[in-house]
Protein backbone atom coordinates (compact mmCIF):
# COMPACT_ATOMS: atom_id res chain seq x y z
CA UNK A 1 0.00 0.00 0.00
CA UNK A 2 1.24 3.73 0.16
CA UNK A 3 0.93 3.75 3.76
CA UNK A 4 4.65 4.58 3.57
CA UNK A 5 3.97 8.03 1.69
CA UNK A 6 1.30 9.11 4.03
CA UNK A 7 2.84 11.30 6.94
CA UNK A 8 0.62 9.89 9.82
CA UNK A 9 1.43 12.75 11.74
CA UNK A 10 -1.03 14.84 9.71
CA UNK A 11 -3.90 12.48 9.37
CA UNK A 12 -6.91 12.25 11.63
CA UNK A 13 -8.96 9.22 12.42
CA UNK A 14 -12.87 10.58 13.27
CA UNK A 15 -14.88 8.01 15.99
CA UNK A 16 -16.55 7.00 12.99
CA UNK A 17 -13.27 5.27 10.99
CA UNK A 18 -12.11 3.78 14.23
CA UNK A 19 -15.56 1.73 14.42
CA UNK A 20 -16.01 1.53 10.51
CA UNK A 21 -12.07 1.02 9.59
CA UNK A 22 -10.72 -0.28 12.52
CA UNK A 23 -13.57 -2.34 13.94
CA UNK A 24 -12.83 -0.78 17.47
CA UNK A 25 -15.27 -3.19 20.09
CA UNK A 26 -15.69 -0.86 22.68
CA UNK A 27 -18.41 1.94 23.34
CA UNK A 28 -17.49 5.18 23.38
CA UNK A 29 -18.08 5.31 27.31
CA UNK A 30 -15.29 2.19 27.87
CA UNK A 31 -13.38 4.42 25.06
CA UNK A 32 -13.34 7.56 27.44
CA UNK A 33 -12.62 5.57 30.50
CA UNK A 34 -9.73 3.87 28.45
CA UNK A 35 -8.32 7.18 27.60
CA UNK A 36 -8.63 8.71 31.33
CA UNK A 37 -6.67 5.32 32.96
CA UNK A 38 -4.10 6.36 29.97
CA UNK A 39 -5.22 2.81 28.28
CA UNK A 40 -5.98 4.55 24.91
CA UNK A 41 -4.89 7.93 23.14
CA UNK A 42 -5.95 11.15 24.11
CA UNK A 43 -8.16 13.06 21.38
CA UNK A 44 -7.89 16.36 19.75
CA UNK A 45 -10.57 18.70 19.49
CA UNK A 46 -11.20 19.57 15.64
CA UNK A 47 -12.97 22.68 16.42
CA UNK A 48 -13.94 25.27 19.58
CA UNK A 49 -16.66 24.54 21.97
CA UNK A 50 -17.44 21.41 24.04
CA UNK A 51 -19.59 19.90 21.61
CA UNK A 52 -16.80 20.06 18.85
CA UNK A 53 -15.85 16.79 16.83
CA UNK A 54 -12.75 14.65 18.26
CA UNK A 55 -10.27 12.68 16.32
CA UNK A 56 -6.93 10.76 17.25
CA UNK A 57 -3.84 11.78 14.82
CA UNK A 58 -3.35 8.27 12.85
CA UNK A 59 -0.21 7.62 14.75
CA UNK A 60 -1.47 7.50 17.78
CA UNK A 61 -3.20 4.99 17.07
CA UNK A 62 -1.24 2.45 15.11
CA UNK A 63 1.70 3.42 17.91
CA UNK A 64 -1.77 1.74 20.20
CA UNK A 65 -2.63 -1.28 18.40
CA UNK A 66 1.26 -1.92 17.91
CA UNK A 67 1.31 -1.88 22.18
CA UNK A 68 -1.40 -4.09 22.73
CA UNK A 69 -0.45 -7.41 24.31
CA UNK A 70 -0.83 -10.39 21.62
CA UNK A 71 -4.41 -11.94 22.28
CA UNK A 72 -6.21 -8.16 22.20
CA UNK A 73 -4.59 -7.64 18.65
CA UNK A 74 -5.02 -10.91 17.57
CA UNK A 75 -8.77 -10.41 18.72
CA UNK A 76 -9.15 -7.32 17.11
CA UNK A 77 -7.62 -8.28 13.91
CA UNK A 78 -10.32 -11.15 13.95
CA UNK A 79 -13.09 -9.18 14.22
CA UNK A 80 -12.08 -6.67 11.28
CA UNK A 81 -12.23 -9.53 8.62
Amino acid sequence: MLDHLIDDTLVWVTWEDLVEVYKLPYTRQHVMRMIEAYQFPRPFRLGSGLRCRIAWKLRDIREWTQNLPPAQFVSLLEEAE
